[in-house]
């Protein structure tokens, strides 16, 4: 997984884009203009990777959800830190402010 579809995918649910992974399909939908030409064209080069990286997301947020008894919401903002240090990103902008991944 690499670090650039990790970054997309943070990028992607900023935007408000709903993603999903599942068997190495993706799936996406979001809000008119999320999605532009450009967007899509980049979602293409790292594909393998960007599925990669929403199975494994989707995965962490499950365990934190069912079995660590999280909301969604909150499992899955933890799953997205887990999947974003995986990679080695040390901060990112979520929700109007700054998430700081390492320890």
């Amino acid at each position: 997984m690499a670090v650039v579809a990790v970054r997309l995918m943070i990028e992607l649910i900023r935007a408000g884009v709903v993603l999903s992974g599942e068997g190495g399909r993706l799936s996406y939908d979001g809000p008119a203009g999320s999605l532009g030409a450009d967007v899509i064209e980049r979602m293409k080069v790292c594909r393998d990777d960007l599925v990669d990286a929403v199975e494994l997301w989707g995965e962490r947020a499950a365990i934190r959800e069912f079995d660590g008894g999280m909301d969604r919401a909150d499992a899955a903002a933890a799953a997205l830190i887990d999947v974003a240090g995986a990679v080695g990103i040390e901060y990112f902008e979520h929700g109007g402010r700054c998430v700081n991944v390492s320890p």
